[in-house]
């Protein structure tokens, strides 16, 4: 009952998307034919301006006045500063879009890996932080990518995996955690995941496009694609993992995803 009211939920989660994409393509498509009508006004109007001052008897002027030029660049200014934020948003709701869609291709693949490798997570690296950056070589290695740079997406986002695939969830508990250089790796199944639509495996570490690498999480980060164990994906900003008390970080430990409290048991969503 509760799987079909997930699914239920999902498709909903859908349906919702699809007509945000189709509402915003309607308003787009409205203002750039206000921006066309508005234009063709204003040529109208100078055309007409124009006829006007070359009658007979009204001189020899045949250009445009500077109060005409000036009211005409003013109203093309005002229907450009209309279109210019409908594209800027559009161009990033289809960017997060198609990152939504890479980041759950990467959780599939990761699922089909678990399914071959007696249900652990890809594992590679000396530690759980190279491990989580250096998840598509395992993935490579088992032949679910061609390349390892088809990890990123075609907006060359980058994903790491959790940390906590890796770490004993013994050790992720307030009070307890040891130095980061004492961390060892203690690779985790998939069966060791509590809560799979609760728990994230993929969050957004950076575009390869841009010059100064930001962190997802904390601060004024922006929003990004992630993933969860159930095989779900959405766009999140790290506070909506954030509980009414705030993000409780213990050196390494506490960072919504990368290093969840009580690792591959633990919640990132919270009622």
């Amino acid at each position: 009952m509760d799987g079909r009211k997930e699914e239920a939920s999902k498709q909903a989660k859908g349906q919702c998307r699809f007509a945000e994409q189709r509402r915003m393509q309607q308003y787009i498509h409205n203002v750039a034919a206000l921006t066309v009508q508005g234009g063709g006004l204003v040529f109208w109007w100078m055309m007409r301006t124009r006829a006007s001052n070359m009658r007979p008897g009204r001189g020899t002027e045949k250009g445009f006045s500077l109060i005409e030029l000036v009211v005409s660049l003013g109203v093309l200014a005002i229907l450009i500063g209309l279109v210019l934020p409908a594209l800027g948003g559009a161009r990033r709701r289809g960017r997060m879009a198609t990152e939504v869609v890479h980041v759950r291709t990467l959780m599939q693949l990761v699922v089909q890996y678990a399914a071959t490798y007696q249900d652990y997570f890809p594992t590679c690296g000396n530690g759980p932080g190279a491990a989580s950056a250096s998840f598509p070589r395992p993935l490579r290695l088992a032949g679910l990518l061609v390349r390892e740079d088809d990890a990123i997406s075609r907006t060359g986002q980058v994903w790491q995996l959790t940390a906590t695939a890796y770490i004993d969830p013994m050790v992720i508990r307030p009070g307890v955690v040891p130095a980061s250089d004492a961390v060892v790796m203690s690779p985790r199944k998939f069966a060791d995941v509590l809560f799979p639509s609760a728990k994230g495996v993929f969050s957004p570490v950076r575009r390869m496009n841009e010059a100064i690498e930001m962190s997802w999480c904390c601060g004024n980060a922006p929003a990004g694609a992630c993933a969860f164990a159930d095989g779900s994906a959405d766009e999140y900003r790290w506070s909506d993992f954030s509980t009414a008390e705030g993000l409780q970080i213990e050196m390494w430990a506490g960072v919504p995803i990368f290093t969840t409290w009580d690792g591959v048991r633990g919640k990132d969503k919270h009622p």
